[in-house]
C-alpha cells in the first residue's frame, strides 16, 4: 500500500470514530433489554369483565401447604343477583378460571347445581382465605337438587371446573389470596 493510499484509509476511519462519538451508537440499554414483565410492576393487570357474564373478573392465588402456588382468573360474584346465578347455564370452563362468590360474612353456605350444565369443584374459605372445605357437585337432573354444603363458616366460595382440586391441589387444602382485593364489595 503507498504511503497515499494510508492516508486515505487513515482518514476514512477518523472520520468513521468521529460519527460514531458524535451520533452515538443506536444500540439498546440494558434496560431496554429488559422486558416490562420481568421488572417489578406495582400495579396489578387490569383484567376486562367477562364477555359472557359481564362480572368483573381478578386474579386469584392458590398455595397449597407444599408452598405450591396456582393463578387463576375468576369472576367476581358479590351481589345476589350474580350469586344466585352463578356458572347456570354454562357449558364450558376454562381451566385456571372461574367463579368467586364473596360474602357479607362468614356463614355456614350451601350450593346447589340446579341448571348448570357442567360439574364443578367448589372450595370454601374463611375470611381470611383459610381452607374450609371443598368437593366436587355434579349437575342435578332432577328436583329435588342435592345441596353441597360447606361443613363450616365460609366468607368465599370459588367455583373451578370438576377435577381441579385433584389436579392442583393434590386434594389438599388450599389457602386462597385475592389480588386488589382491597377495592372490592362486600
Amino acid at each position: 500500500m503507498t504511503r497515499e493510499q494510508l492516508r486515505v484509509t487513515g482518514c476514512g476511519l477518523l472520520v468513521t470514530a468521529l460519527s460514531l462519538s458524535l451520533f452515538g451508537c443506536q444500540f439498546p440499554s440494558t434496560t431496554d433489554l429488559v422486558s416490562p414483565s420481568a421488572t417489578h410492576n406495582p400495579q396489578p393487570e387490569i383484567l376486562s369483565d367477562h364477555p359472557e357474564s359481564g362480572l368483573p373478573r381478578r386474579h386469584i392465588s392458590l398455595h397449597s401447604d407444599s408452598a405450591n402456588s396456582i393463578k387463576i382468573i375468576a369472576e367476581i360474584a358479590d351481589e345476589p343477583e350474580a350469586q344466585g346465578r352463578g356458572l347456570m347455564g354454562r357449558g364450558f370452563l376454562p381451566a385456571h378460571e372461574g367463579m368467586l362468590f364473596i360474602f357479607p360474612e362468614e356463614a355456614p353456605r350451601g350450593f346447589w347445581m340446579k341448571d348448570t350444565l357442567i360439574p364443578l369443584d367448589i372450595l370454601f374459605f374463611d375470611a381470611t382465605g383459610k381452607w374450609v372445605y371443598g368437593v366436587t357437585m355434579i349437575p342435578c337432573e332432577a328436583d329435588p337438587c342435592p345441596t353441597y354444603d360447606s361443613h363450616g363458616p365460609a366468607k368465599y366460595a370459588l367455583e373451578m371446573r370438576a377435577g381441579f382440586i385433584e389436579e392442583e391441589g393434590g386434594g389438599g387444602p388450599l389457602n386462597m389470596e385475592i389480588e386488589n382485593a382491597n377495592n372490592m364489595s362486600p
